[in-house]
């Protein structure tokens, strides 16, 4: 799947720009995926900042993307499969951090919310978007301990350098 761009878009005597999910390269009607295609131009009509446009593009790709691949129609996703969705392919395969996750969340739970009010979807779809949050593990070593831990290991690698080379230093 491709995020493509499109410009001088007419609405309301104004233009905007906004963006587009394909499946293919080709630009046409069959490779346009209509539902969160609309969910961005409705973002765009609502004057929403481009990159922020661009972002929820991104978030809707990946899961437009996910879906396709695991033969899921977005219509049909059950709540546990959403959770599987923000732990596994999310945190694990893509290594997103948490506020990202939570961005695509956020994402997601507007874009269902504009499909059922725009009538693409008959019934409201519930979810917990549950997932085990684990941030990856940072050093919380300050960089000076960091520094004399080097230092330390310096030394040392010095000193056993002399005793094997039979030299006495005092």
């Amino acid at each position: 799947m491709k995020i493509f761009r499109v410009e001088n878009i007419h609405w309301s005597g104004g233009l905007i720009r906004s963006y587009v999910i394909l499946r293919s390269a080709k630009v046409d009607n069959d490779s346009i995926v209509i539902p969160p295609s609309l969910h961005l131009l409705k973002l765009a009509k609502h004057g929403i900042s481009e990159n922020s446009i661009k972002a929820a593009a991104s978030d809707l790709k990946l899961f437009f993307q996910t879906l396709e691949r695991f033969n899921v129609s977005w219509k049909d996703i059950t709540d546990n499969q959403m959770s599987g969705y923000l732990e596994n392919i999310l945190q694990s395969e893509s290594r997103l951090s948490v506020i990202s996750i939570e961005r695509h969340i956020s994402t997601l739970r507007k874009f269902y919310y504009d499909a059922e009010r725009n009538g693409l979807l008959t019934s409201t779809k519930h979810f917990t978007f549950d997932y085990y949050r684990q941030e990856p593990v940072k050093d919380q070593s300050h960089p000076s301990d960091l520094l004399i831990d080097i230092s330390a290991q310096v030394a040392a690698v010095e000193r056993n350098t002399r005793q094997v080379s039979g030299v006495s230093v005092t």
